[in-house]
């Protein structure tokens, strides 16, 4: 064998010792108990090898491939069809209306509208129409009562001189001052139109002479604090519950704040036929005490010293909510409360 085939044969990593020379195929037998290893082993990764080019080939060309190439081959194989099982798409109705029905809103409050149904699928088409303006008759509303006066207006009452602001919030007059009246009998205003007068505000009439009576009427429903404190000449209140509510139920209570009708050394008469008259407990202090059954309230347990426990009596308090006369009963005393030796309230020790 010649040296170039030896050579050749040992970068195939066969060792030199199970070389034979005297061999012209080149092959490497076993010798002593070892494997002979020929030369097909070479034959087959030279075969495997060729395999191999084309494959790296392949990827050489698509790692140099553009971007855009790229792209529009992927999209390629976004864009092939799937087998799915998706339901078909739903085929779009070609609606088939009826007549239009109108519908009327509710004047100042909610809009008027027209519609129409497809007689295939029930889809409904609507025509919403603007929201009826309102309509301002003596300043009121004729469709839905809102006043257009401004919070805050000051107008004087007609009939009784009296003066009467207007508050936004709530929708409504309260007399604040006397206004034009020069004095004697007073009926305050139930109302300016449509809109109600719903109570005398603080101090309306303090101090004002020459006022005789007042009546009032729902829905004038409170009289505010000190309205009618320290009227020297003032000798009766009169209180009217609604009038004409026929089968509507309405609220008949009546209510006066701290020192409404204080200081009024003439007052002698308080009527409220068929309203329920809460006066504050305080509401005629320094005044004659009208006629009345007393709406006793429990005002709770009271003490005339501190602590309990050392002999100062408990009592149980009630007040009158009318004129604020008040009953005291007295329920014991309470005894000393040790807690390791020591009372929780006196602080004093036991002695035992």
């Amino acid at each position: 064998m010649e040296d170039r085939q030896i050579s050749e044969i040992m970068r195939e990593g066969i060792p030199p010792e199970y070389i034979d020379v005297r061999s012209g195929a080149g092959t490497a037998r076993k010798r002593g108990g070892k494997t002979v290893i020929t030369a097909v082993a070479a034959a087959a990764a030279a075969v495997l090898l060729l395999l191999m080019i084309p494959l790296s080939w392949a990827l050489i060309a698509k790692s140099s491939a553009s971007p855009a190439e790229t792209s529009q081959a992927e999209t390629e194989e976004s864009d092939a069809p799937e087998e799915t099982n998706a339901p078909a798409p739903a085929v779009k109705c070609v609606h088939e209306f009826g007549e239009w029905t109108d519908h009327e809103g509710e004047p100042c409050r909610t809009p008027s509208y027209s519609e129409r149904t497809c007689s295939l699928c029930g889809y409904v088409e609507r025509r919403v129409s603007a929201v009826t303006a309102h309509s301002f008759s003596d300043h009121v509303c004729i469709y839905c009562g809102r006043p257009d006066y401004d919070d805050g207006t000051v107008l004087t009452d007609a009939a009784s001189g009296v003066e009467l602001t207007y508050s936004a919030v709530h929708r409504s007059f309260t007399v604040t001052g006397p206004g034009s009246f020069g004095g004697g009998d007073l009926i305050l205003p139930r109302s300016v139109g449509e809109v109600p007068v719903e109570g005398v505000g603080d101090g309306a009439f303090k101090g004002f002479a020459g006022l005789t009576s007042v009546t009032a009427g729902l829905p004038l429903r409170y009289f505010g604090a000190s309205a009618f404190r320290n009227c020297p000449d003032l000798r009766s209140v009169t209180i009217l519950p609604y009038e004409n509510t026929g089968d509507e139920v309405k609220d008949q209570d009546f209510s006066a704040a701290a020192f409404a009708l204080a200081d009024c050394p003439a007052l002698d008469t308080v009527s409220a036929g068929g309203v329920k008259f809460k006066p504050n407990p305080n509401a005629f202090l320094g005044s004659w005490k009208y006629p009345h059954e007393h709406e006793m309230l429990d005002g709770g347990n009271d003490s005339d010293g501190y602590p309990f426990c050392c002999g100062n009596p408990i009592t149980e308090c009630k007040y009158c909510t009318l004129c604020g006369y008040t009953v005291k009963r007295e329920i014991g005393t309470f005894g000393h409360m040790y807690v390791n030796g020591v009372c929780r309230n006196c602080l004093k020790y036991d002695p035992e």
